[in-house]
C-alpha cells in the first residue's frame, strides 16, 4: 500500500464538516507493479472523460482487482 500521509492529514481537515467532498484520483496505472496485488475503488467514474478506457486498463490486468 502506498502511504499518502500529507494527502490525508489535508482529508481529515475536513471531516464532518457540512459540504460535498471532492477527492480526485491519480492515473495509476503507470504505478502498478506487476509483482503486486492492487484493489482499485472507482466513485462517480461516469463523470469522467472516455472512464471506460480507463476503467477497461485496470481490469485486463490480472493483479488489479476493480471496484
Amino acid at each position: 500500500m502506498i502511504e499518502r500521509v500529507e494527502y490525508l492529514e489535508e482529508l481529515k481537515r475536513w471531516k464532518d464538516m457540512d459540504l460535498i467532498k471532492v477527492v480526485t484520483g491519480i492515473y495509476v496505472n503507470k504505478r502498478i507493479d506487476s509483482k503486486k496485488k492492487y484493489y482499485v475503488f472507482l466513485d462517480e467514474v461516469q463523470n469522467v472523460f472516455e472512464f471506460q478506457k480507463a476503467v477497461d486498463s485496470l481490469y485486463i490486468k490480472k493483479n488489479v482487482d476493480v471496484y
